[in-house]
């Protein structure tokens, strides 16, 4: 589950943890959340916090960093933030760092000297993580599906897979009339996470609410046996209950 169905005060670690034990309690096993939500405890105060954490009976599943603005050349976080926060996060438990970035081209081809920078870089930022025991993904908007899915589909196959994995958006996928199966089905080993999450035209509501159809993913994991998490995205609190059941609906065995 991720924390953004809960407004969490930068700073206030205490009401961090608070939202931490509402999570366990609909249910879920482990979390995902921004590097603004646990940076205060980054530091001196890392060892204290990474028990309190653990303490919750959840495992921290990633850290992501979402930005307004990305680097010009990579398109992605800057190098020497990627390691600030990997550093801090690795400190509290986190087993994954998950980068969003800007997409290389919105329209026409792809220039393929900025899908290298690009791929370059999270290949540079994948081995820089894995001594601190954590897995580096690379987390997809909309605009990397777009024009038939070019830059996934690229990066997909680019990655260095023993250090970078894909987290598929799967809900931003399919606002792009991606076939979100086919996808899995093609690159489900280079696959640690899914984000779930579901639409009324332009509007979010709970997951199984909208006009999204998961089934054929569902199908598709089953069938390859796929073991990685499927995370709920929502950005309201009455939307848990919902999305938690809507997930036991899909993807029990």
């Amino acid at each position: 589950m991720q924390t953004s169905a809960w407004k969490v005060p930068l700073d206030d670690f205490p009401a961090f943890l608070k939202v931490l034990e509402k999570i366990r309690e609909f249910g879920f096993d482990g979390f995902e959340t921004a590097y603004r939500n646990v940076q205060s405890a980054f530091g001196k105060q890392a060892k204290e916090a990474k028990v309190q954490i653990a303490a919750t009976g959840l495992r921290f599943l990633g850290c992501n960093i979402v930005l307004s603005n990305y680097d010009g050349k990579t398109n992605l976080p800057p190098m020497d933030q990627i390691e600030q926060i990997a550093e801090g996060a690795s400190s509290l438990g986190a087993e994954r760092l998950i980068l969003s970035g800007s997409p290389v081209a919105e329209e026409g081809p792809l220039d393929p000297q900025r899908l290298s920078w690009k791929s370059g870089a999270l290949n540079r930022a994948g081995r820089f993580t894995q001594p601190l025991r954590m897995r580096l993904c690379y987390h997809n908007h909309g605009p990397e599906f777009a024009n038939n899915g070019a830059e996934i589909e690229a990066l997909a196959r680019e990655i260095d897979s023993d250090n970078v994995r894909l987290i598929l958006d799967a809900g931003d996928a399919l606002r792009e009339k991606a076939d979100i199966a086919a996808f899995f089905s093609k690159y489900h080993k280079r696959i640690d996470g899914l984000h779930l999450r579901d639409f009324k035209g332009d509007k979010q509501v709970p997951l199984g609410q909208g006009e999204f159809q998961y089934e054929p993913l569902s199908i598709a994991i089953k069938k390859v046996k796929w073991t990685g998490w499927v995370i709920a995205e929502e950005e309201q609190e009455s939307a848990v209950k919902p999305a938690r059941e809507q997930l036991r609906k899909l993807f029990s065995a």
